[in-house]
């Protein structure tokens, strides 16, 4: 969910091979998409007109028969696509990445976990502190939920932002 590009890609994809009216909106929202920029005012313009987008893209994966897993995914990548637009917005997000993340985690766990789940992220996400993710998944699972940390003192990691790695610190 911190970028929309692998889940609209997903949208049109599905779009094209199976539903002529779902690509039509996907290909709508990603034009809408690239007018965006970090201009408050244009920002605020291209959010509302995706936010109808979204809604219609919503609404019609509705009609779908949810009880299939291709239909449970599609509707998650709308899920996910809203998401990450949700954190792009300047004015800032009703959610936070971490709380996000959880959702993302539970579903996951829902829908193809089949009882436990092993997620491997940084330790500062998987604490159990307010706004990260392990608070979120904590209130979920409450005892079920636990962390094993594990640390390193050389290397390099891949992380969100503009480096392909960073060193570790």
């Amino acid at each position: 969910m911190q970028n929309h590009v692998l889940a609209l890609q997903y949208l049109h994809q599905i779009g094209k091979q199976h539903d002529g009216q779902l690509q039509s909106m996907a290909k709508s929202l990603s034009q809408e998409l690239s007018k965006s920029s970090k201009d408050e005012a244009l920002w605020q313009s291209v959010s509302q007109r995706t936010k109808v987008i979204l809604t219609h893209i919503n609404a019609h994966i509705e009609q779908y028969d949810l009880s299939s897993s291709a239909a449970l995914q599609l509707q998650h990548y709308a899920v996910i696509l809203s998401q990450s637009l949700d954190l792009q917005n300047p004015n800032g997000s009703s959610k936070s990445r971490d709380a996000f993340m959880a959702d993302n985690i539970r579903w996951i766990q829902e829908h193809y976990g089949n009882g436990k789940i092993i997620v491997s992220a940084d330790n500062d996400h998987i604490r159990t502190a307010d706004g990260k993710t392990g608070i979120y998944l904590k209130e979920a699972y409450a005892s079920s939920y636990r962390t094993i940390g594990f640390t390193f003192d050389q290397g390099t990691y891949a992380a969100y932002g503009p480096k392909p790695a960073y060193e570790v610190h």
